[in-house]
């Protein structure tokens, strides 16, 4: 039979019960200000890099109020100039939707009046057009009529009222006309709305 050997896997401690470290009170002290001092040289070197940083950045945005201030009185300018575009095109706006229906009108009135009738009078006011003339024939003013209710200008025409009447001069009988008609509004002409 072999000896036994018996062996205590158990950990000991080393003076009794618990176990316990001696430290002196001075290293102790001595590495809690060595740690004090490190700790407060890092935050030292981090306040002045963020105080460095700061700096920088003031002095950079010094240097761009001048470019700013610059800038600004440019585009007050540039908002001026847009300014008096924008009045100069509601004054070009507000003569062209005056004017603009009635040299259409007379355009029309060239190419769509027959040739056996002429007008003597035209009165424009607030889009209404009222033709005042004289045709050889009611079928020339019946032909004027239909032109003009068929032109994209003229939304509405009144029923003509004729008379014959006796010219003196000649002692030729014509018939004298008179008829209205609304015009379009130009928002309507220009964007294409009927």
């Amino acid at each position: 039979m072999r000896p036994y050997v018996g062996y205590n896997l158990l950990p000991r401690s080393p003076k009794g019960k618990g176990f316990s470290l001696s430290v002196s009170s001075g290293a102790l002290l001595r590495a809690i200000s060595v740690a004090l001092v490190v700790a407060l040289v890092v935050v030292y070197g981090y306040a002045v890099w963020l105080l460095r940083g700061l700096n920088l950045a003031t002095s950079r945005l010094r240097e761009e109020i001048p470019k700013m201030v610059a800038s600004n009185k440019e585009l007050e300018g540039k908002f001026e100039e847009l300014v008096l575009i924008s009045r100069s095109s509601q004054m070009a706006w507000d003569m062209v939707s005056g004017s603009y229906p009635v040299v259409r009108f007379l355009q029309m009135l060239e190419a769509g009046l027959p040739m056996g009738a002429w007008i003597e009078q035209l009165s424009f006011s607030d889009g209404k057009v009222v033709c005042e003339g004289y045709a050889f024939a009611e079928a020339d003013v019946i032909d004027f009529v239909r032109s003009l209710s068929e032109a994209e200008l003229v939304a509405d025409v009144s029923a003509p009222v004729m008379r014959r009447e006796r010219i003196s001069p000649t002692g030729e009988i014509l018939v004298r006309f008179r008829l209205g008609c609304q015009l379009r509004r130009v928002g309507e002409l220009v964007g294409g709305v009927r």
